[in-house]
């Protein structure tokens, strides 16, 4: 089980746009929670994998060191008066007096973070590209600023000592502002502390198609700013961690009046997921120039009828983790963007 492990959600979903359509709005309200619940189960049942292989992995450390080893060097952790420079000495000194090498210690801490580092990425590994590329030939409906609804949600789960995260939204559908910035931090880091914190903020219109068949959306953001740093301290001399930031672009599109008609497709803006053992790291980089222009397209393979009823969606998910043992971190990243269109046309159904 996890030592204070806390985790918390919201999801707020507003319209407030000239064309009120209050049946098709709160059916909107539920498919945005449907979302969201099948994101964090696919979230939850990740970090239970992470839970369940640090585990073991603690659990095979703390045996190659020895009940004795392990009940000192907890001692030593708890000493916040040591300086970091000590405290890793006296942490080194007494794997030697133990007999244990870092070699020893690394064969342990390799396949464990090879293995997370692979859960973590898998979300942001490649981006989408479309699979069909033919019989898109209907004139593009763009939809500018102001947009009709927003939505804006986090998904949050910490354990350990990891402080509480800093987080705010860019939001502002008047102008297609949209994005958010992330903080997260832990300072003392304990030898099994994590976090995970998601921010999703979105900008939607209703769109009517002009024949049947699946759509193609293009989203095309104006960077204002994006810029993502960090810092990793080692705080015991054989410490490690995994971490990640990413952000993801993401499309909706659903038929309202048949919702099995719904597509929610990703495609990555940027995002890394690395490891330190036993090290010191900073970063500091940012995505792109204020004011670069960039064009993320998507084409469904659900079908939607002319005329009907379709809730299209812009959003920006915006991703922070780390799993740390005695690894200090410090992250923050900011992505403020403008939502400048959302650009939709019909196309054949190629499977027709």
């Amino acid at each position: 089980m996890l030592r204070n492990a806390k985790s918390d959600h919201r999801l707020t979903l507003e319209f407030g746009g000239a064309d009120s359509r209050p049946k098709e709005e709160r059916r909107a309200q539920a498919l945005a929670e449907r979302i969201g619940r099948d994101q964090r189960r696919k979230n939850t049942a990740s970090q239970r994998e992470v839970a369940s292989l640090r585990k073991d992995y603690l659990r095979k450390i703390s045996k190659l060191i020895g009940a004795l080893g392990t009940r000192e060097l907890a001692a030593i952790r708890k000493n916040k008066k040591l300086a970091r420079s000590r405290r890793i000495r006296k942490a080194l000194a007494l794997l030697e007096q133990q007999g244990v090498s870092r070699d020893q210690i690394r064969e342990i801490q390799q396949p464990y973070l090879t293995r997370v580092q692979e859960i973590l990425s898998q979300r942001a590994r490649t981006p989408y590209k479309p699979l069909l590329d033919a019989g898109c030939d209907t004139p593009w409906t763009t939809y500018a600023p102001p947009y009709n609804g927003y939505v804006w949600s986090f998904d949050h789960h910490q354990s350990g000592s990891a402080n509480s995260p800093g987080y705010g939204s860019h939001l502002y559908p008047p102008t297609g502002g949209i994005g958010s910035d992330l903080h997260v931090i832990d300072k003392n880091a304990g030898d099994n502390d994590g976090l995970y914190l998601e921010l999703y903020t979105g900008l939607n219109v209703w769109h009517t198609p002009t024949k049947s068949g699946p759509l193609e959306v293009s989203l095309v953001f104006t960077f204002v700013t994006s810029t993502f740093e960090g810092t990793i301290k080692d705080e015991f001399g054989f410490s490690d961690i995994v971490y990640t930031q990413y952000g993801l672009t993401r499309m909706t599109a659903s038929d309202i009046q048949n919702p099995v008609q719904t597509e929610v497709m990703e495609s990555k803006i940027y995002g890394f997921t690395h490891t330190v053992v036993g090290g010191d790291t900073t970063w500091s980089d940012q995505v792109a120039n204020s004011g670069d222009s960039h064009t993320y397209a998507f084409r469904t393979t659900a079908a939607f009828e002319q005329g009907s009823t379709v809730f299209i969606e812009a959003g920006i998910s915006h991703i922070a983790t780390f799993n740390t043992n005695d690894e200090s971190v410090d992250m923050s990243a900011d992505l403020n963007l403008r939502l400048d269109g959302i650009m939709v046309r019909s196309c054949d159904d190629v499977f027709l």
